[in-house]
């Protein structure tokens, strides 16, 4: 569980510093986010950097991806999930040999294959048991509150 959290932690990070800062490649040095790493730290804090950021982002999911061995589904955060958004965070900052790397990684675990055209229609509306679905956040009946709960029950229904 560990792993998971830190793939959580760099996920959500990744997601806040692409939303509330400017791009890496334009301004490195510019502000980011808060980064929170412990429970001990203050409750007023400077935003870090955007470099700061991502290097952040790129030590919790290269630690995520070290301790999680087991696959679960794709509802949940995995060593192939981990080196998706590794990929994906060294894209973002521009190094391209680490971006090749760890999408080679993810495409050579074997997990995971493309859609067919016989596939691709119902790749959305059942993602979890999809060959090409790395990461997602499942929604069910358990969580669907009818067309008043929520956007997403509002989509489900």
């Amino acid at each position: 569980m560990p792993g998971e959290c830190y793939f959580l932690r760099a996920f959500s990070n990744f997601n806040l510093v692409k939303l509330f800062a400017m791009t890496y490649t334009q301004n490195p040095a510019g502000e980011g986010i808060i980064l929170r790493t412990s429970t001990s730290d203050p409750a007023q804090k400077e935003r870090s950097t955007v470099g700061e950021v991502y290097a952040q982002i790129i030590a919790d999911a290269a630690k995520g991806a070290s301790l999680m061995t087991q696959a679960r589904g794709a509802q949940y955060a995995s060593r192939e999930a981990a080196w998706a958004l590794l990929s994906r965070a060294y894209l973002y900052e521009g190094n391209n040999d680490s971006t090749i790397y760890y999408a080679n990684k993810v495409i050579e675990s074997g997990r995971f294959s493309l859609a067919t055209a016989a596939t691709y229609p119902d790749l959305f509306a059942n993602a979890t048991a999809s060959t090409e679905t790395i990461f997602c956040v499942a929604f069910t009946p358990v969580d669907d509150y009818g067309k008043v709960g929520s956007i997403a029950s509002m989509i489900y229904s």
